[in-house]
């Protein structure tokens, strides 16, 4: 057997050591979310009546409801993260 020399094979384009093939084709199939979120978030700073409230983001509830994928635009560096379920609206 002979001694390693530290080369690697060549790998052929869309292949990988790590997984041998990442073609997206045969990746995970991901799931859409729902189009509308069931909550919203929302940074608040202050207290009662004169708390002001920022909309930063949404929440979409998971598909066995034990749990919530958010998104934000923006991380609060002060406040309350808040979230909420979404008012209803005359679409």
């Amino acid at each position: 057997m002979p001694a390693t020399t530290g080369i690697r094979p060549f790998l052929s384009p869309g292949t990988s050591a790590a997984c041998g093939n990442t073609n997206l084709e045969n990746a995970m199939p991901t799931k859409p979310k729902a189009k509308k979120p069931s909550h919203e978030a929302f940074v608040v700073n202050g207290e009662g009546e004169s708390a002001f409230w920022t909309k930063i983001g949404a929440a979409w509830p998971h598909d066995d409801g034990k749990g919530f994928n958010v998104e934000l635009i923006a991380l609060p560096t002060s406040g309350r993260l808040v979230i909420r379920e979404r008012k209803a609206t005359s679409d």
